[in-house]
């Protein structure tokens, strides 16, 4: 097996856990405006409807690397208490493609003068297909033990979510799915995949502050936990000019390094990208991780949101 088939073996277990457990969930640079995915109780935090679709390609040049598309829409109603979103992302990592579907709802209330505290709920099902039959030890051939090797099923599950919100801070809590259904695959009587989906616990927190009247400062965090894996955290560092320019940095220890920016191209319309290099020996094999994000937001309320939204 070449190079490239070892590591996309590895990263097959690492995504489906054969006979282990680990970190399944997609990462994202750009998670702050990307929260929904990971915590219901983010929907309607931005005070008016809320469109983003976002493109992950990790290792870019890497042969059966992972990628990651995503689409969210969020927006209040009932004077601001009640928030409804829809989030839908397909992660593809050779043999395996998931597809997830998923309904958000959550409450807010005032808990300072600036402050809302929202709790949220995530309920859906995602329908995943393995291939087997991908995974050929020399390109062109094929392996007859996994030949007819393939399996796709739908999978329900839901979880909660926790977020606390002002337009200087936020911070918040998830468990986005809570079920850990089985993954395992046969054939003839013989396990192909052992495995399950294993619960993951999202914690995030960010703040601005004011260099002076042009420049802001916003430094953010994730942090991620899965059973039997690393603690997986992401540091962040933006600054932002005029209100319309965004760029900072980003580190995520013994993993990844990177720069994220993002233009507010109109008050309804903006767009980001990032880019990571890996700090492990996989540097040597790809091009860096590459992300693009483009939102969109629309406000039907009469009532003044506040601007900009850091958040």
């Amino acid at each position: 097996m070449n190079k490239n088939g070892c590591f996309l073996l590895i990263g097959l277990i690492w995504l489906l856990q054969l006979d282990m457990v680990a970190q399944q969930d997609p990462l994202y640079s750009q998670y702050q405006f990307n929260a929904l995915v990971v915590n219901p109780a983010y929907a309607g935090s931005r005070g008016m409807m809320s469109m983003m679709a976002l493109s992950r390609r990790q290792w870019v040049g890497f042969e059966g690397a992972p990628s990651t598309q995503t689409f969210s829409l969020h927006t209040p109603f009932a004077y601001r208490n009640v928030s409804l979103g829809l989030s839908v992302v397909h992660d593809q990592l050779s043999p395996v493609s998931q597809s997830a579907f998923f309904g958000d709802y959550a409450y807010a209330f005032n808990i300072g003068s600036q402050t809302r505290l929202s709790l949220g709920l995530k309920g859906g099902v995602s329908r995943v297909v393995i291939n087997m039959s991908a995974l050929s030890p020399v390109p062109g051939s094929v392996d007859p033990a996994y030949q007819s090797a393939s399996d796709s099923r739908w999978l329900p599950n839901f979880g909660f979510g926790v977020y606390a919100y002002h337009p200087r801070y936020f911070i918040g809590a998830s468990i986005p799915k809570l079920m850990e259904n089985d993954l395992s695959t046969e054939q003839m009587n013989q396990a192909i995949l052992s495995g399950r989906e294993v619960r993951h616990y999202f914690l995030m927190g960010g703040v601005v502050f004011a260099l002076n009247s042009e420049w802001m400062l916003k430094p953010s965090f994730m942090a991620r936990v899965a059973e039997a894996a690393p603690l997986s955290v992401d540091l962040n560092v933006n600054v932002l000019f005029r209100n319309r320019i965004w760029g900072g940095v980003l580190f995520r220890p013994g993993s990844a390094y990177g720069g994220v920016m993002q233009l507010q191209l109109t008050d309804q319309w903006r767009v980001g990208y990032a880019v990571e290099f890996a700090t492990t020996d996989l540097r040597q094999y790809n091009n860096g991780t590459h992300e693009l994000m483009l939102g969109y937001e629309l406000n039907f309320r009469k009532a003044k949101v506040y601007n900009p939204r850091y958040f």
